[in-house]
């Protein structure tokens, strides 16, 4: 389904049915006072007749997306209808919900809005990020793992096929996908760019040598991937280790952040808010008391 106008409707911040057995199984844990893994728990897929599972804005370049459905599933989609992800194939079959817990930082450079439910059942929505957003993300915060609430329904980015263009350069050592990785991140004009190898392909802007290449350039089965570990773009040796290791390494240039792309971890959902929002900023106390200086110190506590 297309339309011009905003795919957000007035019924938007409703707890979707299909996600209240995970809602479900999560309150019970917390009666129980154990934890819980989101993976136990199936969703299923939206029926193949579903128009609100994908709908297209296609004035602004968005795709109002369920949550319970694959990355790989919404680019088969998007692609027969001239749309696509700004992201390189292989793509996970993971269901969106899931992957936001595994991969925050992919999930994160798509998605310019989030839907989600709190694993106390509250429905809330994320601010809506320019694109060239900046600072923390409160849909990286609240889904990665463990996650304070699941990701129900996206707002991701898409671009049109034919204005969308993919390069590849390949270089003669790592540390040269490293930097260059980190040039692009400097520049910011490409959307996305992934090292894999002595490889390396962007995509959208700032492309030297446009190539034909198809939207999966990586074949190895190295290449697959499940969930995203958060690296500096500057950490050239970080990178260049992580290349050598055979891992893809992703880069959001507008956001200003890079990711390893790997295998997914386990997963538990966190069944306490309230301890864990007390903790989170009981760490936040002491580490800035740990920053004072000697100075800051010496002279004791501000008044």
């Amino acid at each position: 389904m297309t339309t011009p106008n905003d795919p957000g409707t007035e019924n938007t911040l409703l707890v979707a049915p299909a996600f209240l057995p995970l809602i479900e199984q999560v309150r019970l844990a917390r009666v129980a006072r154990r934890t819980v893994d989101p993976r136990t728990v199936d969703l299923g897929v939206p029926a193949k007749d579903d128009r609100t599972a994908i709908v297209v804005d296609a004035h602004n370049g968005l795709a109002d997306v369920d949550g319970r459905l694959s990355l790989a599933a919404i680019a088969a989609w998007l692609s027969a209808r001239g749309w696509l992800l700004p992201l390189l194939r292989p793509l996970p079959p993971t269901p969106l919900w899931r992957l936001a817990m595994d991969a925050p930082l992919v999930v994160d450079a798509v998605a310019q809005q989030g839907i989600l439910v709190s694993v106390d059942g509250d429905v809330f929505s994320t601010p809506r990020a320019p694109r060239h957003s900046a600072g923390p993300s409160v849909l990286h915060s609240t889904t990665t793992n463990p996650p304070f609430a699941f990701l129900t329904r996206a707002r991701l980015r898409i671009a049109p096929a034919t204005h969308t263009p993919l390069w590849r350069e390949d270089h003669a050592d790592v540390m040269a996908v490293a930097q260059r990785l980190r040039r692009l991140v400097d520049e910011g004009r490409t959307f996305a760019a992934e090292g894999c190898g002595l490889s390396l392909v962007g995509v959208g802007g700032g492309a030297r040598h446009e190539t034909g290449l198809a939207y999966g350039p990586w074949t190895s089965m190295a290449a697959r991937w499940t969930s995203s570990r958060s690296v500096r773009p500057g950490d050239v040796d970080a990178i260049a280790a992580a290349l050598s290791a055979g891992h893809r390494v992703a880069v959001v240039p507008f956001l200003q952040r890079a990711a390893i792309l790997g295998r997914a971890r386990p997963v538990v959902a966190l069944t306490e808010v309230r301890a864990a929002a007390a903790a989170l900023a009981d760490a936040i106390r002491v580490g800035a008391v740990s920053t004072r200086s000697p100075a800051d110190v010496h002279r004791g506590p501000k008044r």
